[in-house]
C-alpha cells in the first residue's frame, strides 16, 4: 500500500487511495509534468505464485503489451490511458481521472431502481463503447463490467472503467494474478465461461464426476465479445431492478439439475420495465454463449428496437386509454344527456298533463259558463215572458178600467139625478157585474150572461134616469152651493172585427190562473158592440153644470135596494 505524498517515477505524487484489492490498488496522484491529477492503477505480482524469474518476465511483457494497446483506445465512454511503467516488481497503469459516483453508489444512495429512460441511455453509450473495443484489431475484451466500473462524469457522460490489465491468452498467467475478492464482487455479472476459470469449482461442488460432459464442454469455452454482452446485460438488470442478479454458475447448476432458471425476469421485479426491454436483457444473459447476442452492436440495435416498440406500444396504450377515457366520457355524457332528455320528457309530460288539466278546467268552465248562459237566457226569456204577460195584464186592466169608466160615465150621465148612496150601490152592482168570473165557473154560459147583464144594466140605468128627474132637480135646488162637473165619457175605442188571441183571465190579485182561458168582459162587450152597431163618433162634450155647494139630502131610512144582474137573472 503506497503512502500519501510518495512520488512514483519522479512525477506522480500520491494524493489519496481510491480503492484496494489483493492484486493492487488505485490511487489519485498528481502528474507534475502534465500539471493534472491522474489515476494510477497498481498491479502486484505475488512472488509466491510466480517464483520463477522467467515467468515474471513473461507476465511483465504481457502487461506492457496490453497497456500499449489500451493507450491507443480513444472513445468518449472509455477513460484515456496516459502511460505504463514498472517499478519495484510492480506494474503501474496511468489513466484519466474520472470524478463522480459509480452506478453502485447511485443505487445505494437512491435506494430504488434507475429510471427506464436513464438506463436505456446509459446502455446505449456502453454498448457503443463495447462495440468500439470489439471491433479493434485485435479485439479488446473488457472482462470486468459491473456497476462499480460504470461512472457518470460531470458532463453527464458514462465512463466504463476497470479494464482487466491481466487479460492474456496465457491462462496460467490469468490464474496467477487473479484477485479472489475482485472475482467475488464481479461474480453476479460474469458469464459462466469466465467464472469457471476464476473460482474454485471443488469448493462449489462442481466436478466432472457430478456433471460429467456438461462441465467438460463448458470448460472448453473461452471469453469473447459475448462475455462482455452478458456482463453488460447483468449490470443493466441490476440497475433497472435494484436487485443483484443470480450468478451464472448457480443458474447453470439449477438448469443442469433440470430445474427452473432461478433468475426472474426484469419486468417481474419492476413492472415499469417494458416487456420488450426485459426480453432483450434475458437474451443477453443467456447461459449458453450461442443463445446470446453475437455482438454489442446486435444487442444495441435490439435494445433500440425494443425501446421504440415499447414507446409505440406505450403511445398506443395511451391512445387506447385516452380513447377509453373519451369513450367513458362520451358514455357519461350520453348518460347525462339521456338523463337530461328523460327529465325534459318528464317535464314535457308534466306540462302536457298540466295543459290537459287546464284545458279540462277551461272546458269545464266553458261548460259551466254555457250552462249559466243558458240559465241566464232562460231566466231572461222567463222574465221577458213575465214582462209581456204583465204588459198584457196591464193593457187588459187598462182596457177593463176604460170600459168600466165608460160604463160608469154613461151610467152617471143617465142617472145624473140619482142619489149618491144609490149611485154607490149601483156602482157596486156594476163592479160586481164586471168582476172577473171565478175560475171554477164554466166559460160556456159566461159570455151570454155578461151580454144579458150588460143589456139589463143599460135598461135599468135608463129607467132610473126617467124616474128621478125631479129628484135631481130638487137636489140641485136644495144645494145651490155645490157645483158638480159632469163630463161626457170619452168615446168608446174602435174595436176591430178581426179575432184576437185568447188572453188568460187575471184574478183580482193579478195572479195567473191555471183554469181554461176565457174572454174578458171588455173584449166581449167590445165584440158585442162591434157586431150590433157601427162605430159611433165621439159625442160633443156637454156644458159643465155647477151644483150648489149645499149638502145633498140624506136618503130615506129605508132606501130601495139596487137591482143587480143576479136579481135580474134570478127573476127578483
Amino acid at each position: 500500500m503506497l503512502t500519501k505524498d510518495k512520488v512514483l517515477k519522479g512525477r506522480y505524487r500520491i494524493i489519496d487511495a481510491l480503492g484496494q484489492s489483493e492484486t493492487g490498488a488505485v490511487y489519485e496522484a498528481y502528474d507534475s509534468i502534465r500539471k493534472a491529477n491522474v489515476a494510477v492503477k497498481e498491479i502486484l505480482i505475488d512472488s509466491e505464485k510466480v517464483p520463477a524469474i522467467n515467468e515474471r518476465e513473461v507476465l511483465k511483457r504481457s502487461f506492457a503489451d496490453r497497456a500499449k494497446t489500451l493507450a491507443e483506445v480513444k472513445h468518449e465512454s472509455l477513460p484515456q490511458i496516459r502511460g505504463y511503467f514498472s517499478e519495484f516488481d510492480r506494474q503501474y497503469l496511468v489513466m484519466e481521472l474520472i470524478n463522480g459516483d459509480d452506478a453502485g453508489e447511485l443505487l445505494a444512495k437512491n435506494e430504488k431502481p434507475l429510471s427506464f429512460s436513464d438506463a436505456t441511455n446509459w446502455a446505449d453509450q456502453l454498448l457503443d463503447a463495447l462495440d468500439y473495443l470489439h471491433t479493434l484489431a485485435p479485439p479488446l475484451i473488457h472482462g470486468d463490467i459491473k456497476p462499480q466500473n460504470v461512472k457518470l462524469n460531470s458532463r453527464g457522460k458514462i465512463k466504463l472503467l476497470g479494464f482487466d490489465i491481466t487479460e492474456s491468452k496465457d491462462a496460467k498467467i490469468n490464474t496467477i494474478v487473479t484477485n479472489q475478492t475482485a472475482v467475488a464482487a464481479a461474480l453476479p455479472y460474469s458469464p459462466l465461461e469466465q467464472i469457471l476459470r476464476t473460482v474454485d469449482l471443488a469448493e462449489r461442488g462442481v466436478t466432472t464426476k457430478v456433471y460429467g460432459e456438461k462441465l467438460k464442454n463448458a470448460l472448453k469455452k473461452t471469453a469473447d465479445a459475448r462475455s462482455d454482452v452478458y456482463a453488460l446485460g447483468a449490470t443493466l438488470y441490476h440497475l433497472v431492478t435494484a436487485q443483484i442478479p443470480v450468478d451464472a454458475l448457480e443458474r447453470t447448476l439449477a438448469v443442469w439439475s433440470e430445474e427452473f432458471d432461478p433468475l426472474p425476469s426484469a419486468n417481474e421485479l419492476n413492472p415499469a420495465i417494458p416487456i420488450e426491454v426485459s426480453d432483450v436483457l434475458a437474451k443477453a444473459m443467456e447461459l449458453e454463449p450461442e443463445k446470446r447476442f453475437g455482438s454489442a452492436m446486435e444487442m444495441r440495435q435490439a435494445l433500440q428496437t425494443a425501446v421504440t416498440r415499447a414507446q409505440e406500444r406505450a403511445a398506443e396504450e395511451v391512445k387506447i386509454r385516452e380513447a377509453s377515457a373519451a369513450r367513458e366520457t362520451l358514455l357519461a355524457e350520453e348518460k347525462r344527456l339521456g338523463e337530461e332528455r328523460q327529465k325534459v320528457e318528464q317535464e314535457r309530460l308534466r306540462l302536457e298533463e298540466e295543459r290537459k288539466q287546464q284545458a279540462d278546467l277551461v272546458q269545464q268552465q266553458l261548460k259551466t259558463a254555457e250552462a249559466e248562459r243558458k240559465k241566464a237566457e232562460q231566466r231572461a226569456a222567463e222574465a221577458e215572458k213575465r214582462l209581456l204577460e204583465k204588459k198584457t195584464i196591464n193593457a187588459d186592466e187598462n182596457k177593463h178600467s176604460a170600459v168600466k169608466e165608460n160604463f160608469v160615465q154613461k151610467a152617471s150621465d143617465a142617472d145624473a139625478t140619482t142619489k149618491p148612496d144609490e149611485q154607490k150601490i149601483a156602482f157596486e152592482d156594476s163592479s160586481v157585474l164586471f168582476a172577473e168570473p171565478e175560475q171554477n165557473r164554466k166559460p160556456a154560459w159566461l159570455l151570454p150572461a155578461v151580454i144579458v147583464g150588460f143589456l139589463l144594466i143599460g135598461g135599468a140605468a135608463g129607467i132610473w134616469a126617467l124616474r128621478s128627474p125631479n129628484v135631481a132637480a130638487e137636489s140641485n135646488q136644495s144645494s145651490p152651493s155645490q157645483a158638480v162637473v159632469v163630463e161626457n165619457p170619452p168615446p168608446a175605442p174602435t174595436v176591430e172585427a178581426a179575432p184576437q188571441p185568447t188572453i188568460e183571465t187575471i184574478s183580482a190579485t193579478k195572479a195567473p190562473t191555471t183554469s181554461a182561458p176565457s174572454v174578458s168582459v171588455e173584449k166581449t162587450a167590445s165584440q158585442t158592440a162591434t157586431r150590433n152597431k157601427p162605430v159611433v163618433a165621439a159625442a160633443p162634450q156637454q156644458s159643465k153644470v155647477e151644483k150648489p155647494a149645499a149638502a145633498r139630502p140624506k136618503p130615506a131610512a129605508t132606501q130601495k135596494k139596487a137591482v143587480t144582474v143576479d136579481d135580474i137573472i134570478g127573476g127578483n
